[in-house]
């Protein structure tokens, strides 16, 4: 890692070699775990190198540091100029070993949901990778593409910026082959002078891609992708639900509580069903169809899916129990790094009040690994966190 990052390497007193599996930011989110390498973020309120001494104590014996002055024989570092932009520099290099199609997401509403909803759809043809709830940000991104390896064979990330200059950075890291530019609003506004100034920040992310998606019925948005593209050249996927020359127009029938949609593409019809009937429900479900018929070798065995999609819950849910009892609700996210995060939020919360700690698991699906691995791994964490207590449901966790 200090090779791949050119930085300067200081070795502990009892230095044992080890492969790296854990990137730890967060001194909160680590508990226990051999083969972890600490970067020591700094920010405006928070500088991660004062935890470098309670971190050795719980076990880490591996750092990246900005800071000389952290360096000790207790542990061994890696020492770079920028901590922030040497974790990017480890996740482009990560990404760079990876051949495998990676969708690329931004836009100023919808990124997580038309993640997420990818993954439900795509997930019965493709083994995907993805961003952890919504791990869109400068840090987010590149412990996100981190967790890219052989085992998948798509990956699927949103990239969301709030000021200009941030773009390049993740556009780097993540190198899209297919993008997915989701719309254009005021959300994060008061970092550009302009629309157009953020239109074409975030279509920064899409220079290395072979196709685009976007709605092509916003005007701003319409010319300035096109214009982007032919610069670039890069392939248009566009979609409409009024102009007949997109590449792919929809019809849509509202019904009281779903709506009936129609794809009609240079060659084909589709019909299917969502589960929702507000506008931008549809305009995700419409970035979905778009991406799955470019990605997928047989789009009309999907289509079903879309029928089973539902609303996305963004972050944790803490709610107060009777009886001194905390719930940590996370049931919208049933993979590995979902639970490992949920995990060390409920240690946190435990911790706080003195509280027993109990998981109720149901069996974890489309993780792209074999079950014997997969469960050896949840086990593990469990084991890691001090889990008094946990509740299985489903054949497979039982067993």
């Amino acid at each position: 890692i200090a090779n791949i990052l050119k930085a300067e390497l200081f070795k502990a007193t009892n230095l044992n070699n080890q492969k790296i599996t854990q990137i730890v930011t967060d001194s909160r989110t680590f508990f226990k775990g051999d083969n972890s390498l600490f970067f020591a973020l700094t920010g405006p309120r928070n500088n991660g190198h004062s935890y470098i001494p309670n971190l050795i104590e719980k076990g880490i014996s591996a750092f990246v540091v900005s800071d000389r002055l952290s360096i000790s024989k207790k542990a061994t570092f890696i020492l770079v100029e920028d901590t922030t932009a040497a974790l990017q520099k480890l996740a482009s290099y990560n990404r760079q070993k990876q051949n495998y199609e990676v969708v690329g997401i931004t836009g100023s509403n919808g990124k997580t949901i038309v993640k997420e909803w990818l993954h439900n759809i795509l997930s019965g043809e493709f083994k995907i990778v993805r961003n952890p709830k919504s791990y869109n940000s400068q840090v987010g991104v590149p412990l996100s593409v981190l967790l890219m390896d052989s085992e998948y064979n798509l990956g699927i990330f949103e990239a969301g910026i709030s000021e200009p200059g941030e773009m390049k950075n993740l556009a780097e890291i993540i190198r899209p082959t297919i993008g997915i530019f989701t719309n254009i609003g005021d959300a994060h506004q008061e970092g550009f002078i302009s629309l157009q100034q953020k239109i074409e920040e975030k279509l920064l992310l899409f220079k290395s891609c072979k196709k685009l998606i976007y709605n092509s019925d916003n005007e701003l948005i319409k010319n300035r992708v096109e214009d982007f593209c032919k610069t670039n050249a890069v392939g248009k996927v566009s979609w409409s639900l009024k102009n007949t020359d997109a590449t792919i127009c929809f019809s849509v029938n509202k019904s009281t509580d779903f709506t009936e949609l129609q794809a009609k593409t240079f060659e084909n019809k589709y019909h299917f069903k969502i589960p929702f009937t507000d506008d931008s429900a549809i305009e995700n479900a419409c970035h979905c169809f778009a991406a799955a018929s470019i990605l997928s070798t047989g789009l009309s065995n999907l289509l079903p899916e879309f029928e089973n999609l539902y609303p996305v819950e963004m972050r944790l849910e803490i709610k107060q129990g009777i009886n001194n009892c905390l719930l940590v609700n996370d049931y919208y996210n049933s993979d590995l790094n979902s639970l490992a995060i949920a995990l060390s939020v409920l240690h946190q919360q435990a911790a706080k009040a003195q509280l027993n700690k109990t998981v109720i698991i149901s069996d974890i699906q489309q993780t792209g690994l074999q079950k014997t691995e997969l469960y050896s791994r949840v086990n593990k964490l469990l084991e890691d966190w001090r889990i008094d207590e946990i509740i299985g449901i489903g054949t497979e966790i039982s067993h």
